[in-house]
């Protein structure tokens, strides 16, 4: 009987967690139930990067957890099986160590937990870490009670401050796989070289490896699209990469991001601190200080620097892989929208999208690159009907499983008053705004066909081309 109880809340709890939004601890209302034998727990608002509180801990140094017991968290961890565990930390002060990690307690498999993520040495600022939670046995449907626990690490030769927030598992988009060695060969550097590799591939069958005799050095991308420079635009301001060190020899190394287009010119990251011990790690930056890409450029670069102690006799290595960045919860949709018989400038047309999966439609307005790339995201998944219209042309539909891309969506030109069909009407618009140009009166944008800034017999050849065609509808 308490078996089919807690399998009546688990299929109630999983269906409430696609309306839960990330995160799911914000520690809003007193601290969400956090407790320490070890810390001193306090509400506080600094370091807040989601609401308006963050949990303050203050503990002597050394190690301690700070834990709590909430039933409400097995459908969560259910429903994200096989994800990572994101959380934003501070610290008082830099120039010590500091670890944190998580676990996971129930009467069933008992306790068990991860191993430790090491923070960045001498930063102050938010951080993001990214805890490998997929180690670890998932709560079974018939449990009496589950928990989960942080455990805080750090220097004790004096008091410690952290300050935590925003805890959630991780959503992202991938920017670079490297199955493709057309993404290797896209890198470029002075003082390092890339090659494609099976080592530490942790998505997909090859990664990156890099090699380099120390110091510091930027390994430039000449290979970013639109696409991806959308989906760095609509994404949460976090990239995530995994890296795979071999070990041996390499005291430290960092990283950093930079974004680097014609209009907004060369902007970097902070550093963020890679661990040099064996294994495979993922990494956070958090870039939300970067002004976006500017899409209407004709070039986008996402880099990355490296830096580490001069090697000697043999050059330093590691693999790079999965690359992407944090997205908002659901899935990200991206492709390519052609517009059709258009000679102007494709990032000014916005693009209204409606996603319907199942009895659900959402209604998404996307922008373009100068190629036409696109990038959104939807709360929906599963199966699913895209429509895509643009102001003077007409609608038309994708079909797609949500979180395979691309979606590429092609749209006929013509239909000057908006009314999804092409007609006599528009024929009345074109011809009422015939032989105008930008800045003069009676200029109508919608009626300039082809975008080249003047209504003239080219739009009408377009409009004819296409006339008595109608758009799609959901």
């Amino acid at each position: 009987m308490k078996s089919l109880r807690n399998l009546a809340f688990l299929a109630l709890g999983v269906a409430a967690v696609a309306a839960k939004a990330t995160p799911f601890y914000s520690f809003e209302n007193n601290l969400d139930g956090f407790a320490s034998s070890g810390a001193t727990l306090t509400e506080d608002t600094q370091h807040v990067t989601h609401g308006s509180k963050s949990m303050k801990i203050d503990w002597p140094g050394g190690f301690t957890w700070i834990t709590v017991n909430d039933n409400n968290l097995i459908p969560i961890v259910l429903a994200n099986a096989g994800k990572k565990l994101l959380l934003d930390v501070a610290a008082s002060s830099g120039a010590y160590w500091k670890q944190m990690g998580v676990s996971y307690n129930d009467d069933v498999a008992g306790w068990r937990q991860t191993s430790e993520f090491g923070l960045n040495y001498s930063d102050t600022n938010n951080q993001t870490i990214v805890i490998n939670t997929t180690t670890l046995s998932l709560p079974a449907n018939n449990v009496g009670f589950f928990g989960m626990g942080f455990s805080v690490n750090g220097d004790s030769s004096a008091p410690r401050t952290l300050w935590l927030d925003n805890v959630r598992f991780e959503n992202s988009t991938l920017l670079y796989g490297f199955e493709d060695v057309a993404e290797v060969n896209g890198f470029t550097s002075g003082a390092a070289t890339m090659t494609q590799d099976t080592v530490g591939a942790t998505q997909g069958t090859k990664s990156m490896k890099v090699s380099w005799m120390g110091g510091f050095t930027w390994l430039f991308n000449s290979n970013t699209s639109g696409g991806q420079a959308a989906a760095v635009n609509g994404s949460l301001k976090r990239l995530l990469f995994d890296v795979t060190m071999p070990g041996g020899g390499m005291a430290w190394c960092n990283m950093m991001l930079s974004l680097n287009d014609a209009t907004g010119g060369w902007r970097q990251s902070g550093q963020v601190d890679i661990s040099t011990g064996a294994g495979t790690r993922t990494y956070a930056i958090n870039f939300a200080g970067l002004d976006p890409f500017h899409m209407e450029d004709g070039y986008h670069q996402i880099n990355f620097s490296i830096n580490g102690p001069t090697a000697v006799d043999f050059p330093w290595t590691f693999n790079i892989d999965n690359i992407r960045v944090e997205s908002a919860p659901g899935n990200t949709i991206s492709g390519q929208i052609s517009l059709g018989d258009f000679v102007g400038d494709v990032s000014t047309v916005p693009v209204t999208f409606d996603v319907k999966a199942g009895n659900t439609t959402e209604q998404i307005t996307g922008t373009l690159d100068a190629n036409g790339n696109y990038s959104i995201v939807t709360s929906l998944s599963g199966a699913a009907q895209i429509r895509a219209k643009a102001p003077h042309w007409l609608s038309k539909i994708a079909n797609a499983n949500l979180g395979t891309n691309p979606v590429n969506i092609s749209l006929l030109n013509g239909d000057c008053d908006g009314d999804n069909s092409v007609t006599i009407f528009d024929y009345v618009m074109l011809s009422d705004a015939f032989d105008t140009s930008v800045g003069d009166g009676g200029f109508v944008a919608d009626a300039d066909l082809d975008g080249d800034g003047t209504v003239t017999i080219f739009d009408y050849l377009v409009l004819s081309t296409n006339f008595d065609q109608f758009g799609e509808d959901l």
